[in-house]
This record gives structure tokens, sequence and C-alpha cells, in this order.
């Protein structure tokens, strides 16, 4: 019985609708109608996705090239990674080397006592070339070494100074 009202409520409901107005205009020329305006809507739809896709196309492009900008870039910075690390092994050893130089050059230095003033003459570099080796029984090229000149205004050094430069042996 259930099934009875259900079908008597559909029938009731269909007779309470109001009647379907037929069209006034012919079937084919809705249809046209439909037709062109989908086909405007669908042009526009086309035009928008050929737009994006242009500019998709622009992005990728430019994306691809800067991925490419950036992979050179990262090659290069490697290659200079390298190169940096071995000029900072150069100039470490350099730095060393040019401290241990200048110890060096400060150990060559002479002092010497005892000699009267101007026992040199005026020519004091010309003096020590000559007197040194002959002092010191050197063997050398032509009976001269070679002397680099002092300062003009060298400050005499007083043998107290001298003894309390020298490390106690």
């Amino acid at each position: 019985m259930p099934n009875n009202t259900k079908t008597s409520k559909l029938a009731v409901n269909k007779s309470a609708e109001e009647p379907v107005a037929k069209p006034t205009v012919p079937a084919s020329m809705d249809a046209e109608k439909i037709t062109t305006m989908m086909d405007k809507r669908f042009g526009d739809l086309s035009a928008t996705l050929d737009n994006i896709t242009t500019r998709l196309e622009s992005n990728t492009k430019r994306i691809t090239e800067a991925e490419s900008c950036v992979s050179e870039a990262e090659d290069n910075m490697s290659a200079m990674e390298s190169r940096l690390k071995g000029l900072e092994t150069r100039v470490c050893a350099l730095t060393e080397r040019s401290i241990d130089i200048e110890g060096r050059s400060r150990r060559d230095n002479i002092l010497i006592y005892n000699l009267t003033d101007n026992a040199e003459g005026r020519q004091p570099v010309t003096f020590f070339e000559k007197w040194l080796p002959t002092l010191l029984n050197l063997d050398t090229k032509r009976g001269i070494i070679k002397i680099d000149p002092g300062p003009a205004k060298a400050q005499p050094v007083s043998r107290s100074d001298y003894q309390a430069a020298q490390p106690e042996g």
C-alpha cells in the first residue's frame, strides 16, 4: 500500500503543475542561437587558453635560461673555490717564508766593537767590503763581500745594549 500512496501523490503533483509553454520560435532557430553562443564562448575560451599557453612557454624559456645561468655560475664558483684554496695555501707558505727570511736577514747583521773612529774613512762600505774578508779569513770572489749600507742616521749601540740583547747560554 505504501507504493500506491506515493504514486498517487506524484499524480497529484503532476496535475498541479502549470502547463509547459510551447516555444513561439522554431527549434532550429534556438539551436542556431545556442550553437552561435557556444562557438563564441568556446572561441573566447580558446583565445584565453592560447594566451596562457604563450605565457607559459615564455616563462618556461626564461626559467630554462635562468637555470642554465645558475648552473654555469655554480660550475665557475666550484672551480674558483678550488683555486682559492690553492692560493690561500700559497699565501700561507709565502707568509711563513717571508717571516723566515726577515729573521735570517736580522741574523745577518754584524755588530763591530772597538773600531777606532773614522777608521773606515769617507767610504765605510768599501772599507768593510775589503776589511771583513781579511779579518774573518773568508775566501771570496774578487776579495770583497757585498755589504748593504745601514741607515744614514744609525744610533751607536753601546756594549750594554748588545749584551742585554744576547741570550744567556
